[in-house]
């Protein structure tokens, strides 16, 4: 059997997702109740089986070092596998990463000993994968690289790398954030996107990099795979298509795609989303525990909403929202569709709908609707969605 190894991108700066990343990296920013975005990521590489995981961190890299070691390296050491963090090897303060393919030749250019099979992912998207489907169609089609695709509705192409794809998944063509879909997508169809999630044959990937002209291969979509793609040997994975059936995946861009993917938990995305007890993982970060469907005591009514152990409700109505920890709402407040990170209150008869109020955040009810007395209040409206307005009061 040949060897696995997986590589997790964890060291954008995440500045479409400020202010939530000022102090944080983007995948250790909360999400749900109890997890980190880049939880979903670490927890699919364990239940997927093979090698060991190599974390590549650069922006407040100190960060993510102390929450895997404490969060996921016994996981990952129960099954005898290591998890292991990366800095640029030229910069220690984290700063020498110039494109994500760089990164991965930085780290892993210089080894000795490589997997056969390198798993590229994202530390920033939301969904639940079994990586060996997809490395079992690696090992059969002999490319050099995999590509995990989504359909996408045709405004969010500009987003993604968009492929042109042959039935058996050869890709065509490869183009990185498309100004336009003309002449690449035929009118009414849905564009072919990358995810992001790649499975390289390791040789072939070092090979192309180590060729490269100079400063020339710095990322994955720009250079790397439209050159793979020329040379006729990727191929595109279909994860999931769109609809009520489809597998969920979602990147956590900024803060509209934060809180529509927060209200997709709500709505029965988080049911494909759970995880399962696995050794040596002492806490789910998301689990099926911290669902309230309908509930409620003391004159609260909870119906549709995620609540972490920590979070109180007193004599309010909370629907279909996120409430991180320590987070509390209070008697005759309303909030709905709204995502309360850790710390954050709702006084007294205080109205929110369609925020994200930020850890800390205080909100108070005055006569003119919301007073924020701490903190900040958020109010994004998903650009494919305009019907669904962000309102306050």
């Amino acid at each position: 059997m040949k060897s696995v190894g997986y590589c997790v991108l964890a060291g954008g700066l995440g500045s479409r997702l400020r202010p939530l990343t000022e102090s944080l990296p983007k995948p250790l920013v909360r999400f749900g109740t109890e997890g980190r975005i880049i939880d979903f990521t670490l927890y699919n590489c364990l239940a997927s089986g093979g090698g060991d995981c190599l974390v590549l961190a650069q922006y407040l890299a100190h960060l993510m070092e102390d929450y895997l070691r404490s969060a996921w390296q016994p996981a990952f050491e129960a099954q005898g596998r290591r998890l292991v963090v990366s800095r640029p090897a030229n910069s220690p303060s984290g700063c020498g990463f110039s494109g994500t393919a760089d990164a991965v030749f930085q780290t892993i250019g210089a080894c000795r000993e490589l997997p056969d099979y390198l798993v590229v992912l994202a530390g920033d998207h939301v969904y639940r994968m079994d990586y060996r489907e997809m490395i079992d169609f690696h090992r059969a089609h002999g490319g050099w690289a995999t590509v995990g695709a989504v359909e996408c509705w045709r405004y969010q192409a500009r987003r993604f790398g968009i492929m042109e794809v042959a039935g058996d998944g050869w890709i065509r063509r490869f183009y990185e954030k498309p100004r336009s879909l003309g002449g690449i997508v035929p009118p009414r169809r849905r564009p072919l996107a990358s995810m992001g999630i790649y499975v390289f044959t390791s040789g072939a990937l070092i090979d192309l990099m180590k060729n490269a002209p100079s400063g020339r291969f710095n990322d994955f979509g720009k250079d790397v795979l439209p050159r793979m793609a020329a040379e006729g040997r990727a191929y595109a994975h279909r994860f999931a298509g769109i609809g009520r059936s489809a597998r969920y995946w979602s990147d956590i861009g900024e803060m509209p795609s934060y809180w529509r993917a927060s209200m997709d938990l709500l709505n029965g995305a988080g049911r494909k989303l759970c995880f399962d007890p696995l050794p040596g993982l002492s806490h789910l970060p998301f689990s099926r525990k911290h669902f309230v469907h309908d509930g409620g005591t003391g004159g609260a009514r909870v119906l549709r909403s995620l609540l972490s152990d920590t979070a109180r409700v007193s004599g309010a109505t909370v629907e279909q929202t996120v409430m991180g920890p320590g987070s509390r709402v209070a008697e005759g407040a309303v909030v709905r569709r709204s995502v309360l990170m850790e710390g954050s209150v709702v006084r007294r008869h205080a109205r929110l709908e369609n925020a994200v109020l930020e850890p800390g955040t205080e909100v108070t009810a005055d006569p003119e609707g919301l007073s924020v007395r701490s903190g900040r209040i958020h109010f994004p409206v998903h650009p494919g969605n305009k019907r669904k307005r962000a309102s306050a009061g």
